[in-house]
């Protein structure tokens, strides 16, 4: 598969009980917008040489670095990644966060993953990539004055990638939506859920664009005077609200009455705090 994209990274602390031998993660966040990622692995290489060849080997994760480039890394950010804090002071009468580094600065430990988006015979991918536990440390940055072309200047922060309690260091999984994905990173790093529809159905009607998980606005026409609406959401728990013209609710599986016109369809899909809608603006013709 070519790989042609890369989004939505992610991060979460990381809890170890070493007597226990569990793990958790706090809650999780989105870090920035990502621009790259490069990981070099580090394997130890044991061969067992028997009647002159190799008769055994064993190659194993040992550690390995992570280097991450964002569009920017917030201060909020730097500090719980490095340990460092974070205090107010008062410049004149402007109130303004110090990030503070110190040699006594403990970085903790975080799950971070990313999505990887890939083609293969003209259909796309989604490669979700989890490393578990990873300890960043203070970037190395270089700044340069402005010439005449302008040259972005984006740091990147390097961590270390080690095995996690339970001796894994990496989880992924490869799927057709991107929805998919980002909800199984979510899931793994406690971000909030990803409320999407799986499909939505407006009797027979075309919906323009074409309905995609994460496109929210839809056309269609129609000489109809009602149609079917069947919106099923892509997690099972998350609920389904339907409510025609602002003032109409309208029964998932039921049909919404149409006037001459515009009619405007909005289809809320909630799980917990996080929602979603969905609008399709129906043109009922004679």
């Amino acid at each position: 598969m070519a790989q042609i994209g890369l989004r939505y990274a992610v991060y979460a602390p990381l809890t170890e009980n070493e007597a226990a031998g569990t793990y958790t993660y706090g809650t999780g966040k989105v870090v920035a917008k990502a621009i790259r990622v490069e990981m070099n692995l580090n394997i130890a290489d044991a061969p067992l040489y028997a009647d002159d060849d190799i008769a055994e080997r064993v190659r194993e994760f040992v550690d390995g670095d992570i280097n991450f480039t964002p569009d920017d890394l917030d201060d909020t950010t730097k500090a719980e990644w490095l340990g460092s804090e974070l205090e107010d002071e008062t410049v004149d009468t402007t109130n303004v966060k110090v990030l503070k580094s110190n040699t006594e600065d403990l970085p903790g430990y975080y799950g971070f993953g990313f999505i990887v988006q890939k083609v293969k015979n003209n259909a796309r991918k989604y490669r979700a990539v989890l490393f578990t536990k990873v300890q960043f440390a203070e970037p190395n940055e270089t700044a340069e004055t402005k010439g005449q072309n302008i040259n972005w200047q984006t740091p990147a922060i390097t961590g270390k990638i080690m095995r996690r309690i339970d001796g894994n260091w990496k989880e992924e999984i490869t799927v057709d939506s991107l929805a998919t994905a980002k909800a199984w990173l979510a899931q793994k790093l406690n971000l909030p859920p990803v409320v999407v529809l799986k499909s939505l159905i407006v009797g027979a009607l075309e919906l323009t664009p074409a309905f995609s998980q994460d496109i929210l606005d839809y056309t269609a026409e129609t000489d109809n005077d009602s149609d079917i609406i069947v919106a099923v959401p892509l997690d099972p728990e998350a609920t389904v609200t339907i409510d025609l013209n602002d003032d109409t609710p309208v029964t998932n599986g039921q049909a919404a009455t149409w006037a001459e016109g515009e009619n405007t369809l909005e289809i809320t899909v909630t799980k917990g705090t996080t929602s979603r809608v969905y609008t399709v603006t129906v043109t009922k013709t004679e």
